[in-house]
C-alpha cells in the first residue's frame, strides 16, 4: 500500500488567488489584519500551505467567506 503524497501547493490557494486578481496587495492589506509580507507571499506562490487565518483574511478583504466544512 502506498502512502498518499502531499500536493506541492494547496489547490484552494489557486482558487483564492484567482478571485483576488483584480485587487492589489495594498488593497487587501488595508482591509485586513494581515501583514503585507504574508499577503505578498500568499499571492506570489511562495507560501505552499498558509494557515487558516491567512485564507480567512484575504477572502474577507474581497468580500468572500472562507470556512472549513465537514464532509
Amino acid at each position: 500500500m502506498t502512502r498518499p503524497k502531499k500536493p506541492k501547493r494547496d489547490n484552494d490557494i489557486e482558487k483564492l488567488v484567482a478571485q483576488t486578481d483584480s485587487y492589489s496587495d495594498a488593497d487587501i492589506y488595508h482591509k485586513t489584519f494581515l501583514c503585507r509580507g504574508t499577503i505578498a507571499r500568499l499571492r506570489s506562490g511562495k507560501t505552499r500551505y498558509p494557515n487558516h487565518m491567512t485564507m480567512v483574511g484575504v477572502a474577507a478583504a474581497v468580500g468572500l467567506e472562507w470556512r472549513l466544512v465537514k464532509k
